[in-house]
C-alpha cells in the first residue's frame, strides 16, 4: 500500500497522517513479486470512491459463514490475490501482509482458496488477547528469543521477543518444525546472551531469528522498491499544489 500527496481540498483524498509526511493523498493497493521488484496488479481508491473493480465476497469458511460479508480492505486483497491467480493459474504464490491488512478472517479465506499468507498483527485483527498484552510485560532483556503459538480456525498466531514483542499470523509456518536463522549478535546488542549460540566453527555469537520473521523481513519490502522505482522512471508528472 502506498500513496501520494495531492491538493488537500480534493473530495477523493484520504486522511494519510499515520503513513505520509504531508498528511493527505490516495492510496494505491498493490500486489508485487517481492523478487523482481515487479507489480502484478494494482487498484486505487477514495474517500469519496471505493474500486468499482473489487468484488464482493461472502465469507466461505465455516468459522465465519454468519458473517455477512467481507470488510472493504478484505476484499481489496482477496480481488488483488484471485486475479493474480485468475491470470497465472499454475503459479503457486503466497502473500506477505503488514498489520494493515492483516485478519484471522482473511488468511482464513486466502487459505480456502490455496494461498499462503503471513504478516505482521496488532490487536483487533484476531491475535489472541494474551499476546497483545505481552507488550506490557515482556522484555527483551529477559526473554530475547521466547515464541509462542497457538491455532485457530486453520490461523497461525504467533508472538515472539525481539527488540519488543512481535505479533504474526501465518498460514505457511510451522513455527515448532521451522528452520532457525541465526544473526550476529551485534546486531541485537542488548539482547539477553543465554539465548545466544557459539558454532564451533565460528567465534561469533548468533541470535536466533525465526523463519516467520526472516521471510517477512526479506520479503515486504517488495511494494516500497516497486513504489520507488515507479516514482524513479514514472512517466506522468505529480504536480502538487499548495496554498
Amino acid at each position: 500500500m502506498f500513496g501520494d500527496t495531492w491538493d488537500s481540498r480534493s473530495k477523493d483524498t484520504l486522511d494519510l497522517s499515520n503513513c505520509k509526511k504531508g498528511g493527505k493523498g490516495y492510496k494505491d493497493y498493490s500486489i508485487c513479486d517481492a523478487s523482481g521488484p515487479f507489480v502484478l496488479d494494482w487498484m486505487w481508491t477514495s474517500k469519496a470512491n471505493s474500486p468499482a473493480e473489487v468484488r464482493i465476497y461472502k465469507p466461505k469458511t465455516k468459522a465465519f459463514k454468519d458473517d455477512k460479508k467481507m470488510t472493504a480492505t478484505e476484499s481489496v486483497v482477496m480481488t488483488l490475490a484471485q486475479r493474480v491467480q485468475d491470470a497465472f493459474p499454475d503459479l503457486a504464490f503466497g502473500l506477505v501482509l503488514d498489520n494493515y491488512f492483516t485478519t484471522r478472517r482473511l488468511y482464513a479465506e486466502l487459505r480456502a482458496i490455496r494461498i499462503a499468507a503471513c504478516g505482521t498483527a496488532k490487536d483487533g485483527s484476531g491475535i489472541p488477547r494474551e499476546f497483545v498484552l505481552f507488550k506490557d510485560c515482556a522484555r527483551k532483556e529477559k526473554h530475547y528469543g521466547r515464541i509462542w503459538n497457538v491455532i485457530l480456525h486453520d490461523v497461525n498466531h504467533i508472538c515472539f521477543i525481539d527488540s519488543t514483542p512481535v505479533l504474526m499470523m501465518s498460514t505457511l509456518h510451522d513455527v515448532v518444525e521451522d528452520e532457525v536463522k541465526w544473526r550476529d549478535v551485534a546486531k541485537r546488542p542488548r539482547a539477553n546472551l543465554k539465548f545466544a549460540r557459539k558454532e564451533e566453527e565460528q567465534q561469533d555469537f548468533q541470535l536466533p531469528y525465526y523463519l516467520v520473521s526472516y521471510d517477512y523481513n526479506h520479503n515486504m519490502g517488495g511494494s516500497d522498491v516497486a513504489s520507488q522505482m515507479w516514482t524513479y522512471y514514472t512517466t506522468s508528472t505529480h504536480a502538487h499544489r499548495r496554498n
